[in-house]
């Protein structure tokens, strides 16, 4: 986790108008999970399923793509690093403009599981990786 999060740091931040190689880290879901919010205000919990979804945090472009069966793309906005619990916070946009939070979040006992959790007002997508 160490790692994304000095990427992160070195790359998603106003200098990224290095032209260097592409910058990537690839994570593998193994677990995921789906919470919506009814019309009466109650969340909806999927529970967690097994998953084999290829996540791609890109920091060249400033993008998070996450391969499901309907491919998800986010534009990062801006990053919140905080330095307990090796959590980033992004405010990101999806690929039809709607505004979401995503956060990565290291796993304490193993920082090569990190869980990747996209909020809107409505819905709460979870994912449990691997860096591959």
């Amino acid at each position: 986790m160490k790692r994304i999060l000095i990427l992160i740091l070195a790359v998603i931040t106003p200098i990224l108008v290095c032209s260097e190689s592409l910058k990537v880290d690839k994570l593998r879901a193994t677990k995921m999970s789906i919470s919506s919010l009814d019309s009466n205000g109650n969340w909806n919990y999927s529970g967690l399923i097994e998953s084999n979804v290829l996540c791609v945090l890109n920091y060249d472009k400033s993008k998070i793509i996450i391969y499901s069966t309907d491919i998800q793309e986010y534009d990062v906005v801006s990053v919140d690093v905080q330095q307990k619990g090796n959590k980033i916070s992004f405010k990101c946009v999806d690929k039809e403009g709607l505004k979401c939070g995503i956060t990565l979040k290291a796993d304490s006992s193993n920082d090569e599981i990190i869980d990747i959790t996209i909020y809107y007002t409505d819905m709460i997508i979870y994912y449990r990786t691997r860096v591959i």
